[in-house]
């Protein structure tokens, strides 16, 4: 078993811990690319709230109110030296409260008092999630009377819940739902293009008058009122978790930022009646094409982001304020998971001047907007911020572009440090997936480590933690062994506010290292695994954005280098010693305060999960890994999955002495889209994997869970299950097939029943070359559990989301086989192409005719239509969006042109016939209507045949 008995121990500078040298060579200072044009300020710096999760200006006064995720709502004045009133508690005045999401004025407040609060009473009930009216009190301060609760409306709970509440100008009111389900498998009550019911949806109702046994009334003109079987509510749909949404009070547009599912983020400018595609497609991406669409044509976003720069998109407002007036009219909107701000100008018929504010370290949880037009940022770590232009304009032009022209090595082929530069080890590695890391920090002159007095947790201040000078470089070079090869040297740099993260990629003949864009890339190189062979092996190189992700605030930015990991030793003496860190008297040493099998498996955890896992990080699941709190209050035990439980059966996050239903151990030995951690390696860190195991069996007084896990060694795994199972005989093959098909597909607990799956296929009925093949036939969540114990020369090679020119001409060097490619062709779970192209009487004709496509174009220009489908767009199937007055928007391509009239094409393959004098404008779009990515999930091999089939077209 691995050592773990620290997670940081800092290495002794010489024999006698001499004074440390000044580092005065440095050239990291300043940033290589241009400030951004603006940056935030705390608005009210005597306020901190807990989890706000919206904010309100308060009718007829310089007032707001914020509500906070537990409950809780206080109103305080518009002004910086504002405190904060509690104004109700929910949660001790509501029976079965569980979370507050949303909350807005009534139009006539003034004279009424009346408020509206979304709020979820329990998870995946069919009534969990509902809009309930209360009056505030006219108390000093004003209350909320809990007993004046009016139930507006119910819907289902669930992972996704929305809650947007807004008031047109009409005077009804607008409310946005999610699809009410956790996020693998994507939409899976099939709820996005179902008009049937309000979930995926914004509804507009009239709650100021009562129909029937409905506290609300609908509108007349609501687009689907006569549309049979449809809820009358529905004003838009096909939304994924529409979050956080706003009407610009000039023009009327009200625009939705949509929390997407695994690669875009989307914002919509949203029309009577729209469709947004939620879950046919994710933004410009196909998701479930086959599902059945609802009944208006699916419309393009306004804007997408990819999950190289969001992860979840957060709406805003328009800026109508006289702060700023060069973002006047701009909707400014940002990313919780990022930090990122932007905005965008919209003038009713294009978009404008969209640009990236600034990078924050805000979690953006909402905006809000005083009367004046100000808008307001809230963290949800607590604090209000504002925008204000950023005085710092140029960029360093002599940031150091080669690695060995940072000041920080004597040697950066051999990693010797520059004098003053000091490495450092880590006992608790993190997992790099066969690679080894350098560590090395430098501090300018000779400046010295000190200890944060208080916590200022927004800006990743924690009391006790290591305060380091500005221009301090915490750098990493990440190395494989065999055959030596460095790959990049990552660094942290602290311009004195905060942390700025920068990559240098090593070049093939290893002499130099030059600084990346900060966009992120895949790259491949070989080395040997531990079996002798050198094998392909992929790598991320990280986006600045994917970076911060992990080196966010709340953990403090630096994760390795940390004051908590820090033994009491002679290392740590060391330090002070030299001069390098202030003394302190009293060391942390909480890891040495627990047995040994779970002191090590939790500092495994933290290194590993917690910087995401934990209050205010980046995960989304409601527990903690962090080891630095009892173990009772990460949620561990009593949390059920909400991304998906991935055929498990019952399980938790840790079911303590059941490792089968431990979603934990799940994660970490799959290797496909489940795995974590998300950023970094996709293979199995088997040590890592059996001490959790280890420790999870610990938990309970008599284990319950078979030892399923075998080494890390195929074919002694496949020897061992092959003579411990002999219940399946070696009958026809029939039998066989049906045996293979209900072992593989277990209705029960697949993780648990890993073994007897394998055991059933080694029994004697089927070789090592059979039991491999079909595997790799399996869904992907039981192929990713599988893909470990396959040879690297059996694993599926994908093309991945960036197919580079090697690539491509991997693809054509290959003799594709048609009759594969045809199959291919027609699978709507992996290539959508039968959905938009017809051959024949197959197909949808969204596309062209494919029956002859294999005369027109070369096997190189059919490849590239499949990997860059915008670089070249046939004129005649030029994606373009038509707007009508009515409001009404149709995206797809011209058919033709008939009496005036113009015949559109949508993405359904539903053509409509539109009157010239309906339209208000038509816009040309600039990308193909065949969505990128088609190929990512495929091998070299399969995009050959898909290829091949299509050149036999002719």
């Amino acid at each position: 078993m691995i050592r773990f008995v620290v997670l940081l121990s800092l290495i002794a500078l010489t024999a006698g811990a001499a004074i440390r040298p000044p580092w005065t060579n440095s050239r990291i200072t300043g940033s290589p690319h241009p400030p951004a044009p603006y940056r935030v300020k705390i608005a009210f710096p005597l306020l901190n709230f807990t989890n706000p999760i919206e904010m309100m200006p308060e009718p007829g006064a310089d007032r707001f109110y914020v509500a906070e995720l537990n409950g809780k709502i206080f109103r305080f004045e518009n002004r910086r030296g504002a405190v904060a009133r509690e104004v109700a508690d929910l949660k001790r005045d509501l029976p079965k409260f569980l979370r507050l999401l949303g909350f807005q004025f009534d139009p006539g407040f003034q004279k009424n008092g009346h408020v509206y609060v979304c709020i979820n009473t329990e998870n995946k009930t069919p009534e969990g999630s509902r809009i309930s009216r209360f009056t505030i009190r006219d108390t000093n301060p004003p209350t909320l009377d809990p007993e004046s609760e009016r139930v507006i409306i119910k819907w289902r709970s669930g992972g996704h819940n929305g809650c947007a509440i807004h008031f047109g100008e009409d005077g009804f009111m607008y409310f946005s739902t999610g699809d009410a389900e956790a996020p693998s498998p994507p939409d899976s009550l099939d709820t996005g293009q179902d008009i049937s019911d309000i979930l995926g949806s914004i509804q507009r109702i009239d709650v100021h008058r009562s129909e029937g046994r409905k506290n609300y009334a609908i509108p007349a003109d609501n687009p689907f009122v006569k549309h049979p079987g449809a809820r009358p509510e529905v004003w838009a749909y096909g939304f994924r978790n529409p979050w956080r949404m706003s009407f610009d009070p000039e023009t009327g547009h009200l625009f939705v930022g949509d929390v997407g599912w695994e690669l875009w983020e989307m914002i919509y400018d949203v029309v009577k009646g729209g469709n947004y595609g939620w879950a046919i497609t994710e933004g410009p991406q196909p998701v479930k094409p086959d599902q059945e669409p609802g009944p208006t044509p699916i419309l393009k976003p306004l804007i997408s982001h990819s999950h190289v720069e969001a992860m979840s998109i957060t709406g805003g407002y328009v800026y109508r304020g006289n702060r700023l007036p060069e973002l006047r009219g701009h909707w400014i909107y940002g990313d919780y998971v990022t930090g990122k701000i932007w905005s965008f100008r919209h003038d009713g018929k294009s978009l404008s001047g969209h640009s990236e504010l600034l990078d924050s370290h805000i979690r953006v949880v909402c905006f809000g907007r005083d009367h004046a037009g100000e808008v307001y940022i809230v963290d949800y770590e607590g604090q209000i911020y504002r925008l204000e232009k950023n005085e710092e304009t140029a960029a360093n032009k002599s940031f150091p572009r080669k690695l060995s022209e940072t000041g920080l090595f004597a040697d950066i082929r051999k990693q010797l440090p520059a004098e003053g530069v000091v490495p450092y080890e880590v006992q608790a590695e993190q997992w790099l997936g066969g690679a080894r890391a350098q560590r090395f920090v430098a501090i300018p002159g000779d400046g010295q480590v000190s200890y944060h007095k208080r916590n200022n947790l927004a800006r990743g201040v924690l009391r006790d933690a290591f305060a380091f000078p500005a221009d301090t470089v915490i750098a990493r070079t990440i190395s494989v062994p065999k055959p030596p090869r460095h790959i990049e040297t990552q660094i942290l740099h602290f311009n004195g506010e905060g942390w700025l993260p920068y990559n240098y990629v090593w070049n093939e003949e290893q002499t130099e290292a030059h600084l990346s864009d900060g966009q992120g890339a895949d790259i491949e190189f070989s080395f040997d695994d531990g079996g002798g062979e050198l094998v392909k092996r992929p790598w991320r190189l990280h986006s600045s954005t994917e970076c911060m992700t992990c080196h966010m605030a709340r953990p403090g930015y630096v994760l390795g280098l940390h004051h908590q990991y820090s033994d009491v030793g002679s290392q740590h003496a060391d330090w002070v010693a030299s001069g390098l860190l202030e003394k302190k008297p009293k060391p942390l040493h909480w890891l040495k305060q627990e047995g040994n099998l779970q002191r090590q498996a939790r500092a495994y955890l933290h290194i590993n999960c917690a910087h995401c896992h934990r209050r205010g990080g980046g995960g989304t699941a409601p527990f903690e890994l962090r080891a630095d709190q009892q173990l009772e209050r990460n949620r561990l035990f009593e949390t059920a999955p909400n991304q998906g439980a991935f055929g498990m059966y019952d399980p938790k996050i840790i079911v303590p002495g059941d490792a089968g239903r431990s979603l934990l151990l799940y994660r970490m030995a799959s290797t496909g889209g489940a795995h974590m951690p998300k950023l970094g390696p996709r293979s199995v860190d088997w040590q890592g994997l059996q001490l959790v195991r280890a420790w999870i069996n610990e938990l309970a007084d008599e284990p319950i869970t078979p030892s399923w896990l075998p080494e890390n060694d195929w074919q002694h795994m496949f020897e061992h299950v092959a003579k411990s199972a002999n219940n399946l005989g070696n009958t026809g093959s029939g039998t066989r097939e049906n045996a293979l098909t209900k072992q593989i597909n277990l209705p029960s607990n697949l993780f648990q029943d890993t073994a007897n799956s394998l055991n059933y296929l080694m029994s004697g009925c089927f070789s090592i070359e059979e039991a491999l093949a079909r595997l790799s036939q399996m869904p992907p969540h039981i192929y990713d559990l599988f893909e470990s114990f396959f040879p690297n020369s059996k694993k599926r090679k994908i093309l991945g989301p960036t197919i580079d020119s090697a690539q491509v001409a991997e693809v054509l060097s290959l003799k594709g086989d048609a009759t594969n490619g045809a199959k291919l062709f027609r699978q709507v779970d992996r290539t959508q192409c039968i959905n938009c192209h017809r051959i024949g009487e197959e197909g949808r004709e969204v596309g062209p005719e494919l029956a002859r496509i294999g005369e027109k174009y070369s096997r190189a220009q059919l490849l590239e239509s499949l990997v860059k489908p915008s670089r070249y767009i046939d004129p005649r199937f030029q994606s373009v969006s038509i707007d009508l007055k009515s409001g009404v928007s149709y995206t797809g391509y011209i058919v033709s042109r008939e009496d005036g009239n113009t015949v559109l094409r949508d993405l359904t393959g539903t053509n409509h016939t539109i009157k010239p004098y309906l339209i208000e404008s038509t816009t040309r779009g600039k990308l193909s209507l065949m969505p990128e990515g088609l190929l990512q999930s495929f091998t070299p091999q399969e995009a050959a045949d898909l290829v091949a089939y299509l050149e036999s077209l002719n």
